[in-house]
């Protein structure tokens, strides 16, 4: 589990690996605990909400590649769904992704 609590959240964490992947804002420190990475989006502050915007999702494309190397598999959940947001943020993280050198996989190539 990934988190950004106590070091006593992250010593657990270390040790009962369930997931690996940052947990809130930007600048909260990332603690890896698995080969592996998941992502959950719930709700950005671009327009329309809860939309994520550009450079939001480029940073946290840039904090992927920080922490986990291209061949490591990181899930992204986006759970940001009123207006259909979660499909098209889920396409413009994977485009970031992609413009970033990340190998990209399962995403449709245009929702409009």
């Amino acid at each position: 589990m990934v988190g950004a609590g106590d070091p006593g959240s992250a010593r657990t964490a270390r040790r009962r690996p369930l997931l690996g992947g940052p947990a809130g804002p930007p600048g909260t420190p990332l603690w890896r605990t698995a080969g592996w990475g998941y992502l959950r989006f719930h709700a950005g502050l671009a327009q329309p909400p809860p939309r994520y915007g550009r450079q939001s999702l480029a940073t946290w494309v840039a904090r992927v590649g920080e922490a986990w190397p291209d061949e490591a598999d990181v899930y992204a959940y986006f759970n940001n769904d009123p207006g259909g947001a979660a499909p098209l943020d889920a396409v413009a993280f994977a485009r970031a992704a992609a413009k970033a050198g990340r190998t990209v996989s399962r995403t449709p190539q245009n929702l409009r």
